[in-house]
């Protein structure tokens, strides 16, 4: 039985799909509800002349921040005790799936659920997968979600 569920949401498909079922499991399993969204203002930051880090930072908080309470707000209706957590990092050294490890860590997570891509090929490889990274870092038990259509 899992007490503690920690879903990592963005603006995807598949964390959508992720925070739908992680509130019905919390709901079924009477657990505690943790959202959680990783910003890594680095991979943002790159850029040339006339760009405004702080207003480019100030934005994509004020977008997470808006991301989160309407993603409490659906676990809330369905009267599931929710947590809401924006984790902002600046790091060329560590990842998002480090980042989500270390988080589910100190909350004592009993299940991580994450939605997926299912990105295959050439496109996992450039692109990377913060669900295939958390599922090969952690010994936490982990629910992934992969949406019929790819984002």
């Amino acid at each position: 039985m899992f007490k503690r569920i920690l879903v990592t949401m963005d603006d995807s498909k598949t964390a959508k799909l992720a925070l739908k079922k992680a509130i019905e499991l919390a709901r079924e399993q009477k657990a505690k509800l943790r959202i959680v969204h990783v910003v890594n203002y680095t991979t943002h930051a790159v850029g040339g002349e006339g760009i405004n880090i702080d207003a480019l930072r100030e934005s994509m908080q004020k977008s997470a921040e808006h991301l989160l309470k309407k993603s409490a707000e659906l676990a809330e209706k369905k009267k599931v005790k929710t947590e809401k957590k924006l984790i902002e990092f600046s790091a060329v050294i560590g990842t998002v799936s480090d980042e989500i490890i270390e988080d589910a860590k100190k909350w004592r997570a009993s299940l991580i659920v994450i939605g997926t891509h299912g990105r295959r090929g050439m496109k996992r490889l450039i692109l990377g997968s913060t669900a295939e990274e958390v599922l090969r870092k952690t010994t936490i038990p982990i629910l992934l979600f992969r949406s019929k259509q790819d984002d």
